[in-house]
């Protein structure tokens, strides 16, 4: 079935064209991936005590820095493979497979939808096992392989809206890089704003899942949209970004500073009433220049 996943993927036959040929491929596509995702998290789940093991000899003879931040912190905090038997199964069996879901993801066509989230559920179902982390760091790699492509085919916030329903708490990290992914970067782009409100809307709903911060106090689903939230809200949201933690905290101040490319022409300063003008106007800016 890998095989044949990739030929089509490969093949000069557009992959629309069979899916209106065959009524089932698009069944057989998701069965398919779910059992291979299931056998692929099964042996990483057997080799997970020795994939340990080598993670933490790899981290105690690593370098100073290693040393300092851990090897719990590494081992099951970070989401690159570490030791040598690590990179060899995620080389062998997980990347491999994983690529070529994410390539189904990719060509799978608009006319199609609920079999793209039935593939992305395949993959958030995979990510959750607790037993197979290698498996979860190549999903979590690969997703923004597709997001973006899927945003623009789907639309942005209907792709994370989605995804929302079949995310729980250990499936959380991967609708975070998700939501990051599916706009790219584009200082001159604008982000919709049913994008915003969809980020707004997951926040309520997932915040509090993993039971460590109140749904309102968790920044995590608004770090997309962290460019777009006014100066004073930001301000109040400090303590949680602060309480969340180092790599929640960086990825805000990136963020935020995407605004900044877009003022750096202009002085005026955000209003706090509707119909409040605050600094200066482009015209303004002209005649204190001259």
């Amino acid at each position: 079935m890998l095989q044949l996943c990739l030929k089509i993927i490969c093949g000069t036959k557009a992959i629309s064209s069979l899916y209106q040929e065959s009524t089932g491929l698009e069944r057989m596509f998701v069965d398919a991936a779910r059992l291979e995702l299931g056998r692929t998290g099964d042996d990483v789940a057997n080799k997970e005590e020795q994939i340990r093991e080598a993670n933490e000899v790899k981290v105690k003879e690593g370098d100073e820095e290693m040393k300092d931040e851990g090897v719990d912190a590494i081992v099951y905090g970070r989401n690159d493979v570490i030791s040598d038997l690590e990179t060899e199964i995620y080389n062998e069996r997980c990347h491999p497979l994983v690529r070529v879901i994410c390539g189904l993801l990719v060509k799978t066509p608009s006319s199609s939808p609920d079999t793209f989230f039935s593939l992305l559920n395949c993959l958030f179902s995979a990510g959750e096992r607790a037993d197979a982390p290698t498996l979860r760091k190549a999903i979590e790699k690969n997703i923004p392989t597709f997001a973006a492509k899927a945003g623009r085919r789907f639309g942005e916030g209907e792709v994370i809206l989605r995804a929302s329903e079949f995310t729980n708490a250990a499936s959380v990290p991967l609708l975070v890089v998700l939501m990051e992914t599916v706009i790219p970067l584009n200082l001159n782009q604008t982000i919709p704003t049913s994008f915003i409100e969809a980020c707004r809307t997951i926040q309520k709903k997932l915040g509090d899942d993993d039971g460590d911060t109140d749904a309102e106090d968790d920044p995590r689903f608004l770090l997309p949209i962290m460019g777009c939230i006014p100066r004073d809200d930001l301000a109040a949201m400090l303590p949680s970004l602060i309480k969340a933690g180092n790599d929640v905290l960086l990825k805000a101040v990136e963020k935020m500073s995407e605004r900044l490319p877009k003022l750096r022409t202009t002085y005026r300063d955000e209003a706090t009433s509707v119909g409040e003008i605050v600094g200066m106007s482009a015209t303004e800016q002209v005649r204190r220049g001259n």
